[in-house]
């Protein structure tokens, strides 16, 4: 069975931290994912915070990394200054966190069809990403890029394949795949496979990113999540979604050994 993790935030940490315990699954802490608050005099703060909340915690903690306004891929060396600059801190939070994963969105500029940006954007993203990854396996971390404005598999398989680390692997988005993507989820599975460590998994109308629960929304997740058990890599599924109901609701689609306890 693939591990099992929901995602929290400052103002749910109490009552997904209780439902992780309870029902012996893990936590992505989606707190730090704002790079604004990686400016502000009071991160420190906050992150010891989390690790005290967190000190008695058993379960698998992943991070979610600063991701708005964040240019891997930037041809401008002082935006990949701010952005090395923003990964090395989440990096130093995630170790502080306990955390082993840390998610970062590939943010490729989607609107732009040109193949010579794609061309420079995966070279800048490969140049990037070696040190990144280098320093991620010297901390124990795997760092893995999400899909969120990507049309095309290929454009974040391309990356992790050419970095070749194992420290760089792929988080497959579902939402955003059938969002922002004219493929099918199954294209996708089938082009990422292997470099999957990492599932975000959520519900949404088919307009924009809305987060609702497993089974309210135009995916069919009986369908996906036997299809995503069948992952080599076997990858953490994480339930992204807003409303604390919504996530209880969405566990019943798992069959966890707590839950038949109960």
């Amino acid at each position: 069975m693939n591990p099992i993790s929901i995602t929290c935030k400052h103002e749910s940490l109490e009552s997904c931290l209780a439902l992780a315990a309870a029902q012996g699954i893990g936590l992505e802490i989606q707190s730090f994912a704002f790079p604004p608050l990686l400016n502000d005099d009071n991160w420190e703060e906050m992150v010891t915070f989390y690790a005290n909340r967190l000190q008695n915690f058993h379960g698998p903690v992943a991070l979610h990394g600063a991701f708005m306004d964040m240019a891997p891929g930037s041809p401008d060396k002082n935006f990949l200054q701010i952005t090395r600059d923003h990964t090395l801190r989440d990096f130093e939070i995630a170790k502080r966190l306990k955390a082993k994963t840390v998610v970062f969105h590939a943010n490729f500029i989607a609107t732009i069809h040109n193949d010579d940006y794609r061309e420079g954007w995966t070279k800048r993203m490969v140049q990037f990403y070696k040190p990144i990854a280098r320093e991620a396996e010297n901390m124990g971390l795997c760092v893995v890029l999400e899909n969120m404005w990507e049309f095309d598999p290929s454009i974040i398989r391309r990356v992790v394949e050419e970095v070749g680390s194992s420290a760089l692997a792929a988080c497959l988005d579902v939402g955003h795949s059938q969002l922002f993507s004219h493929l099918l989820l199954e294209d996708w599975l089938q082009d990422l496979d292997g470099w999957i460590a990492h599932v975000h998994i959520n519900n949404n109308y088919g307009e924009i990113d809305e987060h609702l629960a497993l089974d309210d929304g135009v995916l069919d997740y009986e369908k996906i999540l036997p299809r995503l058990a069948e992952l080599p890599r076997n990858p953490t599924i994480v339930l992204e979604i807003e409303r604390l109901e919504d996530i209880e609701h969405s566990l019943s689609f798992f069959k966890l050994p707590h839950s038949e306890q109960n």
